[in-house]
């Protein structure tokens, strides 16, 4: 059985959840006693917990994998690898300052102080651009960093934490884009390492239809060759095509929800007629 950690947060416990749901890795409702859930459809048991404490319980094995942001497994030093990367869910890091101060640049927090949870991603953000800062930890309300002058900047997630002190400060700069990400120790057995490669291709499936569309195409059969001129204008290649009633051919193709209202005006100018679109969970 894979025991999974998932954060201890509100917004990125409900997109664990439900991307593991998605997966096929649906679990009960309450915990036992120790605070643990099981799954019903997978070998898989999931515990919630902070997010400094499932990169401890990873390295030492007391779980099997985590779910993080980026951004905490750049800031830690502890040995355990990132095996699995939710690309399409991208959040800034970012540098804010009192908005009365006169930012010309990352240059300007030359010799200034900043307050971060992740003072080893942001000092080697700043080293490797020959910036001198004085980086130091310091836990929310962040905030109050800046106003007690503790502090000249803070790095840090935007979140509900920062909303009381957005009318003094002013964001400057993205440190980074992070994304969740799985990582494991780099002693999983060989048995529950066949499971978690299970989890990421089930993963990857439900990421695969992210954005994307089942497209029907009903068009006249002498403007076949012309539509697939088209779809082929924006990489696309049918699925496959049905002839019906022998004057117009219906054809299938996986669309990018992004192109469908320009699609949709070139396939009508050739004489397309009730297009059909409909959702994709799963490419398997």
């Amino acid at each position: 059985m894979l025991k999974i950690a998932i954060p201890k947060n509100n917004e990125f416990t409900r997109k664990s959840i439900e991307m593991l749901r998605k997966s096929g890795v649906d679990f009960s409702q309450n915990a036992d006693e120790l605070g643990v859930f099981y799954s019903q459809e997978f070998p898989a048991q999931i515990r919630i917990m902070k997010f400094e404490q499932i990169i401890a319980a990873v390295a030492s094995g007391a779980q099997d994998i985590g779910i993080i942001g980026e951004h905490h497994f750049e800031d830690s030093d502890t040995e355990v690898r990132c095996v699995h990367t939710f690309s399409s869910c991208k959040n800034n890091i970012s540098l804010f300052v009192n908005k009365t101060m006169k930012y010309r640049g990352l240059e300007s927090m030359t010799g200034r102080k900043i307050a971060t949870p992740f003072p080893n991603m942001v000092s080697a953000f700043f080293k490797k651009r020959n910036i001198r800062t004085n980086v130091f930890q310091y836990q929310r309300p962040l905030g109050l960093a800046i106003e007690l002058g503790i502090a000249d900047g803070i790095c840090i997630l935007p979140d509900e934490h920062l909303r009381n002190f957005y009318s003094q400060l002013c964001e400057v700069e993205v440190i980074m884009q992070s994304c969740p990400i799985i990582i494991t120790s780099k002693n999983l057995p060989a048995q529950k390492h066949i499971i978690l490669d299970e989890l990421i291709d089930r993963i990857k499936s439900v990421q695969s239809a992210e954005g994307k569309k089942m497209v029907y195409v009903p068009v006249p059969l002498e403007k076949k060759d012309s539509v697939l001129q088209v779809l082929m204008l924006y990489n696309y290649k049918p699925i496959e095509m049905v002839a019906s009633n022998g004057k117009h051919v219906v054809i299938h193709i996986v669309a990018d929800e992004k192109h469908l209202w320009d699609l949709k005006t070139h396939l009508k100018s050739l004489g397309a007629e009730d297009i059909y679109v409909m959702p994709i969970e799963k490419i398997i």
